[in-house]
């Protein structure tokens, strides 16, 4: 005859159970609604704590499930081993509270989270500014909003060509007065060159005078073409500096008449500039040239020299890729040895340049 004991058996809350897993879905879907809504980077987060929770309900039902099918009922007949059953139905629904417990902390810490970061969002991290040098196609005739020294920018120049134009209003002088004008004439004169990345150039200029003489029936006319190298220089961006050297053809022709048809020689010159503001500077410039040929009314090689001197002030304006400027100063030139063998011809007055440069 089989023990029939009499010991209350206690079933496992099986509908607590399943309020608990559907509870749980519900809330893990509100968090994880609050959460994309609060910040998007949490919705992963989320849904993976929601898998994980609904894994749990999946094999914590069918165990209480066969704990149930397996346990016996009031009045029904069991051995005393099977006692162990209730005991794990115990510890099993002892864990479910536990689980239920934990999952509405976690709820209730994230829903306060959720809120908060509503209501005060973090600050975005400052983006830094774009400077000149990230511009791939920048506008020419924009102000440069990178600050750099003037050297700087003279020195490392944009490539490409550049030139000016230049009128002069000249008197002639004479050494002893025989020749000469007490009218002032116009001359001009160009210049047109490319220049380098690293402020090296080759260029070309022209210049010419021509005036009718007030003493006598000739006329004075000069013309010479130089062909330069030229590169720059910067003087503890104090003074900004071009050294040019190339050849000169010259031609001159003056009213005794002595004529000197074609005439060759080296020519050296400097150009040198201080700025006082961004767009005002002071200029000065000098170049010197030894001219060789032969003197046609005489039939006879001859040999003159030709001194050029400059000052004055500059108003510029610089953009991202080239500066314009324009000059006004005095301007001198000396021609030794031209009238005849002691008496030179001199030329003096103002000048007005109007130039682009890099």
């Amino acid at each position: 005859m089989r023990f029939l004991p009499t010991v209350g058996i206690v079933l496992p809350p099986f509908d607590r159970l399943k309020n608990a897993a559907s509870s749980g879905r519900n809330q893990a879907v509100d968090a994880k609604t609050i959460t994309a809504v609060g910040s998007g980077r949490r919705v992963m987060l989320n849904s993976r704590r929601e898998v994980n929770l609904m894994n749990k309900a999946t094999w914590i039902i069918p165990i209480v499930g066969c704990l149930l099918s397996s346990s016996l009922t009031l009045g029904q007949d069991f051995h005393p081993d099977e006692l162990r059953s209730i005991s794990e139905a115990r510890y099993i629904d002892q864990r479910i509270s536990e689980l239920e417990a934990r999952l509405k902390a976690f709820e209730d810490a994230e829903a306060k989270t959720s809120t908060t970061s509503l209501e005060t969002p973090q600050a975005l991290p400052p983006v830094p500014d774009l400077t000149y040098q990230d511009a791939l196609q920048p506008d020419p005739y924009a102000p440069c909003p990178t600050v750099c020294c003037p050297s700087d920018l003279w020195l490392r120049p944009t490539p490409g060509f550049y030139g000016d134009a230049e009128i002069l209003l000249l008197k002639w002088y004479d050494t002893d007065g025989d020749d000469g004008t007490n009218t002032t004439s116009d001359a001009s004169r160009f210049t047109l060159g490319f220049m380098n990345d690293h402020g090296r150039s080759i260029r070309a200029r022209y210049f010419e005078f021509g005036v009718a003489d007030d003493n006598g029936p000739g006329q004075l006319l000069i013309q010479h073409a130089d062909l330069e190298y030229a590169g720059r220089f910067a003087l503890n961006n104090n003074w900004l500096g071009e050294i040019s050297l190339g050849g000169r053809w010259a031609s001159l022709t003056t009213p005794n008449p002595r004529i000197f048809k074609d005439t060759y020689g080296p020519v050296f010159g400097i150009d040198l500039r201080s700025e006082l503001r961004d767009w005002l500077s002071i200029y000065g410039s000098a170049r010197q040239s030894f001219q060789f040929g032969r003197e046609e009314q005489e039939d006879d090689l001859k040999t003159f020299g030709i001194t050029e001197l400059g000052l004055g002030l500059e108003l510029s304006h610089a953009t991202c890729v080239r500066e314009w400027y324009f000059r006004t100063g005095v301007e001198s030139l000396y021609y030794t040895s031209v009238r005849d063998d002691e008496e030179d011809y001199g030329l003096v007055g103002l000048t007005f340049k109007l130039g682009t440069r890099f």
